[in-house]
């Protein structure tokens, strides 16, 4: 099932003889990457600085996008980059997708992962990731999940919640 609330153009790629069908998808607030904060207390400072940005359920996604991937000749990025994201999980599906990019020769890929957990840790750990001398940005698109993913997304997330409260009641006894 498609999902409803992306705007998807499908335009017809050929590459190394194969048919891709390469999806033009559109520009999100979610997708800009946030400036550092700098402003924290000495005490709240990490080792390395980063950006504020809380995620709520809705916001989590299996779909990530991965942004500035090199575009390089005669290397077979899409198979590096599903090897790099495998590490965290098992995938359902890694494609190029179309996206307006400020850099020239960068490209842009659309991730799935089967598990939420996954997607989750791979969002954590390939953030500013070095890959082929570029620095990813990863994030993730909700956009593209079905009204039936998020639904079970919310409801898996609800039985944990009463899981834990279950958990705590328990100790407190």
């Amino acid at each position: 099932m498609e999902p409803c609330y992306s705007k998807r153009i499908r335009v017809l790629l050929n590459d190394n003889n194969k048919d891709y069908i390469q999806k033009s998808i559109v520009s999100y607030p979610h997708h800009v990457r946030q400036e550092l904060c700098t402003t924290r207390e000495v005490y709240r400072c990490g080792k390395r600085e980063t950006a504020v940005k809380v995620f709520t359920i809705a916001d989590e996604s299996v779909y990530i996008l991965v942004q500035n991937v090199p575009l390089l000749n005669g290397v077979n990025i899409k198979n590096d980059l599903e090897i790099l994201c495998s590490r965290f999980g098992v995938l359902d599906s890694i494609e190029p997708v179309k996206y307006e990019t400020k850099e020239a020769f960068c490209q842009t890929f659309l991730v799935k992962y089967v598990r939420l957990v996954d997607a989750i840790r791979a969002k954590k750990s390939l953030d500013d990731h070095i890959f082929l001398g570029s620095s990813l940005h990863i994030c993730y698109a909700p956009e593209f999940e079905s009204v039936e993913e998020t639904l079970a997304k919310v409801n898996s997330r609800q039985r944990y919640v009463h899981i834990k409260m279950a958990q705590l009641k328990n100790l407190s006894k």
